[in-house]
């Protein structure tokens, strides 16, 4: 029987489920670095100079019983706390930080439920502060309501100290666990030194359980005789620019470090890829028929030198071609696809220098020039190398040296003695040289 009217059915999401899914997927170390974003995000909306972090720091502590972060990196303005920072997903309003690396607004919330079932929020602007104290436990059985309280806030008349600082407590067994291996505290200052280099080259102060992260500078062979390729774009399809910087050279010999870096507003999303997904190979399949030229190899050993770094920057951060956990590209961004046809051409010039090095390994040392060339050159900071240009080596002087192969077999003695005889030679050896060369003879010239 009909009814007299719409009837509204619920759809909102229990805090249960939402809980589940906030905090689903996503390792205890990359939460980690997620708040270590907001941190910067924080330093880069208050400096001078969005470039130069040398007075800002951030301290990251952890073991069995709770989890704490802490910087001088600007505060949470108190407006920001009340009606932004604590809402699950990028409230519309907001003002972004040009160049943001925390955009998609669940960081800070994902990281908190992940740890324990209590926390502490205390951040300090240079005009107000507050101090914000959840139970977890508490706010999951208040069904009617999404909020948190203040517990605490004012205006700052300059005796306090700015920043932020977030401890968590009653961390959850599992959490409990991993924060106090020695391992897990390794893959933090590692994830770290790989993931935000970029910004302790910058001058932030990165600390780990009393550890400083040193910086990891990314470099390139440059001197006299080598030059890196260095190409770069900008994209003015929106209000907003997006800016393309493409490195690609070679440097120490590593398998693990070879491929392709992707770097989006200073935040390292790809690490040393090989694979289609940076153009390993991939044009070999689609374009052969096109023109073989285009094509770029899969990855392999001879490759170890090679080393590409692809920077995207934009004050929107909503246009880079990055997952929401900053751990991955996009694969369908248009602003992607179009650098990756970038970033093949300027890898093919690298990659046809590298099978020439390789063409050398079974030479006698004295023929070996390019890999000569190679120990005895300078390698430079890619930042220090920005001025367009092509890849460029040495030119080898010196003919290529014909490869040599070894030809070996066994024949019973009093024959080999037999024939050497007929043939007038000295020696085993020689009898061999002198059967080749006149099978060579033979069968190849003769035809």
């Amino acid at each position: 029987m009909p009814g007299n009217g719409p009837l509204k059915v619920k759809v909102e999401p229990t805090k249960e489920l939402f809980a589940n899914i906030l905090t689903r997927d996503i390792a205890h170390h990359a939460a980690i670095i997620e708040l270590l974003d907001n941190s910067i995000d924080g330093a880069k909306r208050v400096a001078a100079n969005a470039s130069d972090l040398k007075s800002f720091w951030v301290r990251i502590e952890f073991d069995s019983e709770k989890f704490k972060i802490h910087d001088n990196c600007g505060g949470i303005p108190l407006n920001v706390a009340r009606d932004y920072a604590f809402r699950f997903g990028q409230a519309e309003g907001m003002t972004q930080v040009p160049g943001s690396i925390g955009q998609f607004g669940v960081g800070m919330k994902r990281a908190l439920f992940s740890f324990g079932r209590k926390f502490v929020v205390e951040s300090t602007t240079s005009k107000d502060w507050f101090r914000l104290e959840i139970d977890l436990g508490k706010w999951m059985e208040e069904k009617d309501s999404w909020d948190f309280e203040l517990v605490e806030y004012g205006n700052n008349d300059g005796s306090r100290e700015i920043g932020t600082r977030i401890e968590v407590t009653n961390l959850i067994e599992s959490v409990s666990s991993q924060f106090a291996l020695g391992c897990f505290q390794t893959k933090v200052e590692n994830e770290i030194r790989r993931n935000h280099g970029f910004f302790i080259d910058q001058g932030l102060a990165v600390r780990v359980c009393g550890s400083t992260i040193p910086s990891d500078q990314w470099r390139l062979i440059s001197d006299e005789q080598f030059s890196p390729e260095y190409r770069r774009k900008i994209y003015s399809l929106s209000e907003t620019p997006l800016t393309v910087r493409i490195h690609a050279g070679v440097s120490r010999s590593s398998p693990s470090d070879a491929g392709w870096y992707v770097i989006c507003n200073g935040r390292l999303v790809l690490s040393a890829d090989k694979t289609e997904k940076t153009g390993w190979g991939w044009q070999l399949r689609v374009m052969a028929e096109m023109d073989a030229a285009s094509g770029t190899p899969r990855y392999h050993n001879q490759f170890a030198r090679f080393r590409g770094y692809v920077f995207f920057d934009c004050d929107n951060a909503g246009l880079l071609p990055w997952n929401t956990t900053r751990t991955d590209i996009d694969p369908d961004n248009p602003f992607w696809l179009d650098a990756r046809e970038e970033m093949a051409k300027a890898m093919r010039p690298v990659i046809a220098f590298l099978n020439m090095v390789d063409s050398e390994t079974d030479l006698p040392q004295s023929g070996r020039f390019f890999m000569s060339a190679l120990a005895a050159a300078q390698t430079k900071a890619i930042a220090d190398a920005e001025i367009e240009r092509k890849f460029s080596f040495p030119k080898n002087p010196r003919p290529p040296t014909k490869k040599n192969a070894i030809i070996q077999f066994r024949k019973e003695q009093e024959r080999v003695n037999a024939l050497q005889s007929a043939m007038g030679t000295n020696s085993a050896r020689d009898t061999g040289d002198t059967a080749f060369e006149e099978a060579y003879k033979r069968h190849v010239e003769s035809e």
